[in-house]
């Protein structure tokens, strides 16, 4: 790479990225366009109204939406389109995500230990929420404006750049058709929102050119120095980048990590370090104020180990292939290529389970990642478009060692957090680098090659239409069958509206069988949040799943599922449930037994939906014989008792649970804590047990402190520990103390100390 040359910016009232490109028209900017520009005097809004058009024809084709009802799922729904649909019920009916009283019955679904950043995108919900919009219909209209907007923002950019209008048209459509988008659609959500993208990009650039964010102040203030025009508008863009997504957040942070180092290295000064700093700050404020909720209920309640479970060699199974961005797409159009795709799949899917298909740049934009790694090794930064695509050809290799396999990205998963895990998500920004510069190096091929006047505006329409015919490369033929989608959507509605009007409003349904939430592997015929498909139609009635692992809630509903027979309807009559929802799927003999002795004991006759996946029991008729068999203080104590909530438990500076057909364990550092929650209003008389051991035959004090307090000496032998207690609403610490000797394992780095075995707390 040539010799970095310090070039004068300007700053003001132009943004100095602009600035620093348009000082010499024959370079960046087109003469021919400035004159188009003056002659024609076209309104700066046609060329972005011109780009929605387009945007919205080639979707209909490209979706059929021609065919397809708006109230029902563009998409086949599966998975994670129910609970990103899940989330976004609970927003448009309860306001936010964080609390759902109609998932998780009888106690709520409490949705704070899963972090969320997407607040930018919970807007258009809560709007869509007061306007009673159904959720279906609220998803697809966001995933279709989604395309709209990526478009639009990227042509924003480009055109900043002053660069030519056609190609640029093209580029903006390219962006917002990648398969990062349509491959994610609406199971992914959120991650196909990405219109901050390209602003968030522009303001890196910023960064990367020493642009002014703050400037002195005219007259005596207590505030010497105050945001500029362009550092207000950067400002505005990093608290939308920490508002629409973990992932595109921290991206975005380690991008303008490396663009101000690259302005510092190039204009060493503490006024540009501050101004460098001050984007990520933004973006990193934005971003813990969205997940805070989470934070603060985990400060309150202690972490939750069971949610979001994450290890650092994910890292490496989700990592970016360079070879699974240059190559098609899968299913092309071509059949040549799509060979090719199938054969690389075939060939590499057992050693490397991620073959990840969203992450494809298609013909078009590989040209201009391959550009960009070219001009890294043989560009001239001293030329004005060298300016923009040296730093751009950075931070394109930046991502790529970032979130390649064994890159940077490991690193961080294995020194700092594992929670950032999908690195190939990293590609969407790769994407915008590589337009971006191949639209620069048309333009300064235009200037070089084709002059001006009618050969520039004829090589600039040529490159549009070359650009336009990538959207045919990067987009599959086929699309999902319409008419089944619609058949199994409305199978599941009209059979929850059967429930509906079964029950009274607002009643509790116990879904069967159990499934833990979230983030659980198949069982049976079922996947990941499948339960969740009665919410999703239902109107007025609460569900039973939903209840977070880990937590009291789903403690009840492990224990309530190992009920069966009479006792099982017992606890769901005193608890208020008035149905009983049997998904079949779950069940090795598609629940036949089970719903033979349910029919049996409740007399009565199931609903069976029409594609008789699902049955539904009413206990209505169970219930009112049940209550006249209790007088009304007895009924009033199995109402408190059946909804009773367990003790919530957790550790501190203790290993994972490991256990054995006998016992189970973890293993404790020098200090530990055991954390017991009681979430109910009322106290807890338990019995705790316990049995504590070192690793050798030595004797070590063992101390507890806390509502237990106790000087044992323990040694390999073990000592066990039996304690009753009363356990008052609200969170108590029992500290754990050992001098024992550390076991030292050459294949186990951590630190064992003193082991905690069979521990249990019964309430009595």
């Amino acid at each position: 790479m040539s010799k970095v040359r310090q070039a004068p910016v300007k700053h003001g009232t132009i943004s100095a990225v602009e600035d620093s490109v348009s000082r010499r028209p024959e370079t960046i900017v087109s003469p021919s366009l400035e004159r188009r520009r003056s002659r024609w005097n076209i309104p700066a809004i046609v060329p972005y109204g011109a780009t929605a058009i387009l945007t919205v024809l080639f979707l209909f084709y490209f979706l059929n939406l021609w065919n397809c009802d708006l109230r029902t799922p563009i998409d086949v729904p599966a998975g994670d389109y129910y609970m990103s649909s899940a989330i976004v019920k609970g927003v448009m009916q309860n306001g936010w995500y964080t609390t759902n009283p109609n998932l998780g019955a009888p106690h709520g679904l409490d949705f704070q230990d899963f972090p969320m950043a997407e607040g930018l995108h919970f807007i258009f919900y809560q709007i869509a929420g007061l306007l009673g919009i159904s959720v279906a219909l609220a998803i697809n209209i966001h995933y279709i404006l989604g395309y709209i907007l990526i478009a639009l923002t990227s042509l924003y950019v480009f055109r900043r750049f002053r660069l030519p209008l056609v190609p640029s048209i093209a580029a903006s459509m390219l962006f917002a058709f990648m398969p990062h988008h349509y491959m994610r659609g609406e199971y992914h959500l959120m991650l196909s929102s990405y219109y901050v993208i390209p602003l968030t990009v522009l303001v890196i650039l910023q960064v990367s050119q020493g642009q002014a964010f703050i400037e002195p102040t005219s007259s005596p203030s207590r505030f010497p120095y105050r945001l500029t025009r362009e550092g207000a508008a950067a400002a505005i863009i990093c608290a939308m980048t920490g508002s629409a997504g973990i992932y595109y957040a921290f991206f975005a942070a380690a991008f303008f990590g490396i663009a101000g180092l690259y302005a510092i290295a190039r204009r060493p000064s503490w006024r540009q370090a501050i101004t460098a700093s001050l984007p990520i700050a933004t973006l990193g404020a934005f971003l813990v104020l969205n997940v805070s909720p989470t934070l603060i209920y985990q400060m309150r309640h202690g972490a939750n180990p069971e949610v979001g479970k994450r290890i650092p060699i994910e890292a490496d199974i989700y990592g970016m292939k360079v070879t699974q961005l240059l190559l098609p797409i899968t299913n092309h159009r071509l059949p040549s290529f799509a060979r090719m795709k199938a054969q690389y799949l075939a060939a590499t899917s057992p050693y490397l389970p991620n073959n990840d298909l969203t992450v494809t740049l298609g013909a078009i934009t590989s040209i201009g990642f391959l550009f960009l790694i070219a001009w890294l090794l043989w560009g001239n930064e001293a030329r004005r478009d060298g300016q923009i695509l040296t730093p751009l050809s950075i931070l394109n290799v930046s991502a790529v060692l970032i979130a390649t396999l064994g890159g940077f990205g490991s690193l961080f998963a294995f020194g700092i957090s594992p929670q950032i895990r999908c690195y190939h998500r990293i590609s969407i920004y790769i994407s915008f680098f590589a337009l971006l510069a191949l639209l620069i190096a048309l333009q300064k091929s235009q200037a070089l090659w084709f002059g001006s006047g009618f050969r520039a505006r004829t090589f600039y329409l040529a490159s549009g239409v070359i650009m336009f015919a990538g959207l045919w490369d990067l987009t599959p033929a086929a699309w999902a069958n319409r008419a089944a989608i619609q058949n199994a959507f409305a199978s599941d509605r009209d059979f929850i509206r059967s429930i509906e009007n079964a029950v009274p409003r607002a009643s509790m349904i116990y879904q069967m069988p159990y499934f833990p939430f979230p983030e659980s592997p198949p069982a049976g015929g079922m996947v990941d949040y499948d339960p969740l498909r009665a919410y999703l139609h239902s109107d007025h009635l609460r569900w039973s799943y939903g209840a977070m692992k880990g937590r009291p809630a789903d403690s009840w509903q492990k224990a309530i599922a190992t009920k069966t027979g009479s006792e099982l309807l017992t606890i769901l009559a005193s608890a208020g449930f008035r149905g009983i929802y049997i998904d079949r799927f779950g069940y090795a003999d598609r629940a036949v037994d089970l719903s033979g002795k349910l029919a049996s004991l409740l007399a009565v006759q199931a609903l069976e939906s029409r594609d008789k996946r699902f049955v539904f029991f009413s206990m209505e008729k169970y219930i009112a014989e049940h209550r006249k068999q209790a007088s009304p203080e007895e009924w009033s104590r199995l109402q408190r008792e059946s909804t009773k909530l367990p003790l919530g438990i957790s550790f501190s500076g203790c290993s994972g649970l490991e256990s054995s057909p006998a016992q189970n364990w973890r293993w404790c550092a020098y200090d530990g804590e055991i954390q017991i929650s009681n979430p109910d209003v009322q106290p807890h008389e338990v019995s705790l047990r316990m049995n504590v051991k070192s690793g050798f035959p030595e004797y070590a004090d063992f101390d507890m402190e806390g509502p237990i307090s106790k000087k044992l000496q323990i040694n390999h032998l073990g000592q066990d520990i039996v304690e009753n207690l009363v356990v008052p609403p609200g969170r108590h610490s029992i500290r754990l103390h050992c001098n024992a000797k550390r076991i030292e394992s050459k294949t186990d780095p951590r630190p064992l100390v003193f082991a905690i075995m069979n521990l249990g707390i019964i309430d009595k």
